[in-house]
Protein backbone atom coordinates (compact mmCIF):
# COMPACT_ATOMS: atom_id res chain seq x y z
CA UNK A 1 0.00 0.00 0.00
CA UNK A 2 1.60 3.49 -1.02
CA UNK A 3 2.21 6.01 1.91
CA UNK A 4 1.53 8.71 -0.28
CA UNK A 5 -0.82 11.71 0.60
CA UNK A 6 -3.39 12.54 -1.58
CA UNK A 7 -4.47 16.44 -1.88
CA UNK A 8 -7.91 18.05 -1.70
CA UNK A 9 -8.88 19.53 -4.80
CA UNK A 10 -8.74 22.60 -2.93
CA UNK A 11 -5.33 22.48 -1.55
CA UNK A 12 -4.21 21.48 -5.61
CA UNK A 13 -5.64 25.01 -6.46
CA UNK A 14 -4.17 26.68 -4.47
CA UNK A 15 -0.63 25.03 -4.96
CA UNK A 16 -1.19 25.83 -8.73
CA UNK A 17 -2.11 29.09 -8.14
CA UNK A 18 0.79 30.02 -5.52
CA UNK A 19 3.08 28.92 -8.34
CA UNK A 20 1.51 30.50 -11.01
CA UNK A 21 1.56 33.55 -9.02
CA UNK A 22 4.81 33.54 -7.61
CA UNK A 23 6.47 33.90 -10.86
CA UNK A 24 4.33 36.09 -11.96
CA UNK A 25 4.57 38.90 -9.39
CA UNK A 26 8.00 38.85 -10.17
CA UNK A 27 7.63 39.88 -13.87
CA UNK A 28 5.14 42.77 -12.60
CA UNK A 29 7.42 45.71 -11.76
CA UNK A 30 8.99 44.97 -15.32
CA UNK A 31 5.98 44.78 -16.90
CA UNK A 32 4.67 47.64 -15.81
CA UNK A 33 7.62 49.80 -16.06
CA UNK A 34 8.25 48.92 -19.89
CA UNK A 35 4.60 48.71 -21.01
CA UNK A 36 2.67 51.15 -19.35
CA UNK A 37 -0.04 51.32 -16.68
CA UNK A 38 -2.99 50.19 -19.07
CA UNK A 39 -1.85 47.43 -21.05
CA UNK A 40 -0.37 46.11 -18.51
CA UNK A 41 -3.27 46.25 -16.63
CA UNK A 42 -5.18 44.84 -19.50
CA UNK A 43 -2.43 41.57 -19.50
CA UNK A 44 -2.60 41.48 -15.70
CA UNK A 45 -6.65 40.98 -16.71
CA UNK A 46 -6.01 38.54 -19.13
CA UNK A 47 -3.11 36.25 -17.14
CA UNK A 48 -5.76 36.14 -14.72
CA UNK A 49 -8.72 34.59 -16.64
CA UNK A 50 -6.18 32.53 -18.22
CA UNK A 51 -5.08 31.19 -14.81
CA UNK A 52 -8.47 31.31 -13.85
CA UNK A 53 -9.76 28.64 -16.22
CA UNK A 54 -6.46 26.59 -16.14
CA UNK A 55 -7.07 26.36 -12.67
CA UNK A 56 -10.68 25.15 -13.10
CA UNK A 57 -10.57 23.09 -16.05
CA UNK A 58 -7.33 20.98 -14.33
CA UNK A 59 -9.61 20.30 -10.89
CA UNK A 60 -12.30 18.98 -13.15
CA UNK A 61 -10.83 16.58 -14.50
CA UNK A 62 -8.21 15.51 -11.96
CA UNK A 63 -8.84 11.97 -11.14
CA UNK A 64 -8.39 11.17 -7.23
CA UNK A 65 -5.90 8.03 -7.40
CA UNK A 66 -3.52 10.84 -9.40
CA UNK A 67 -1.15 12.73 -7.70
CA UNK A 68 0.62 14.93 -9.41
CA UNK A 69 -0.17 16.98 -12.16
CA UNK A 70 1.94 15.36 -14.49
CA UNK A 71 -0.20 12.03 -13.73
CA UNK A 72 -3.34 13.94 -15.24
CA UNK A 73 -1.07 15.55 -18.61
CA UNK A 74 -0.49 11.61 -19.19
CA UNK A 75 -3.87 10.48 -18.54
CA UNK A 76 -5.14 13.63 -20.84
CA UNK A 77 -2.66 13.57 -23.60
CA UNK A 78 -0.09 10.61 -24.02
CA UNK A 79 3.45 10.27 -23.77
CA UNK A 80 4.23 13.12 -26.13
CA UNK A 81 1.84 15.20 -23.53
CA UNK A 82 3.62 14.61 -20.95
CA UNK A 83 7.08 15.52 -22.76
CA UNK A 84 5.89 18.67 -23.98
CA UNK A 85 4.31 19.71 -20.30
CA UNK A 86 7.93 18.69 -18.93
CA UNK A 87 9.75 20.73 -21.66
CA UNK A 88 6.78 24.31 -21.23
CA UNK A 89 8.00 23.63 -17.54
CA UNK A 90 11.47 23.37 -17.70
CA UNK A 91 11.53 26.54 -20.16
CA UNK A 92 9.37 28.54 -17.87
CA UNK A 93 11.83 28.19 -15.05
CA UNK A 94 14.68 28.87 -17.24
CA UNK A 95 12.91 32.12 -18.00
CA UNK A 96 11.57 32.69 -14.75
CA UNK A 97 15.18 32.54 -13.29
CA UNK A 98 16.44 35.20 -15.94
CA UNK A 99 13.62 37.34 -14.90
CA UNK A 100 14.97 36.94 -11.11
CA UNK A 101 18.59 37.95 -12.69
CA UNK A 102 17.22 41.02 -14.37
CA UNK A 103 15.59 42.16 -11.14
CA UNK A 104 18.67 41.36 -8.51
CA UNK A 105 21.10 43.09 -11.33
CA UNK A 106 19.05 45.89 -11.19
CA UNK A 107 18.58 45.99 -7.44
CA UNK A 108 22.40 45.72 -6.55
CA UNK A 109 23.31 48.33 -9.50
CA UNK A 110 21.00 50.65 -8.00
CA UNK A 111 23.23 50.22 -4.39
CA UNK A 112 26.24 49.84 -5.83
CA UNK A 113 25.58 53.35 -7.82
CA UNK A 114 24.17 54.98 -4.39
CA UNK A 115 27.45 54.04 -2.45
CA UNK A 116 29.92 55.43 -5.50
CA UNK A 117 27.51 58.31 -5.27
CA UNK A 118 27.95 59.54 -1.65
CA UNK A 119 31.84 58.87 -2.21
CA UNK A 120 31.98 61.36 -5.52
CA UNK A 121 33.06 58.89 -7.78
CA UNK A 122 29.55 58.14 -9.83
CA UNK A 123 31.31 59.23 -13.10
CA UNK A 124 33.56 55.86 -12.40
CA UNK A 125 31.07 53.33 -12.74
CA UNK A 126 29.24 51.86 -16.15
CA UNK A 127 25.61 53.21 -16.73
CA UNK A 128 23.01 51.06 -16.90
CA UNK A 129 22.65 51.07 -20.66
CA UNK A 130 26.54 49.69 -20.87
CA UNK A 131 27.38 46.12 -21.62
CA UNK A 132 30.91 45.95 -19.66
CA UNK A 133 32.54 42.35 -18.38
Amino acid sequence: MSSQRKNSSLSTVLALYNNMLGGALLSFPILFRDAGLISSTIITVVSCVISYFTCRIYVMHNKKDEKTVEQSIRRILGRKGEKAFRFITGSYIVFLNIIYLELIVDQLYSAIYYFYDMQGQADHIATKDDLTF
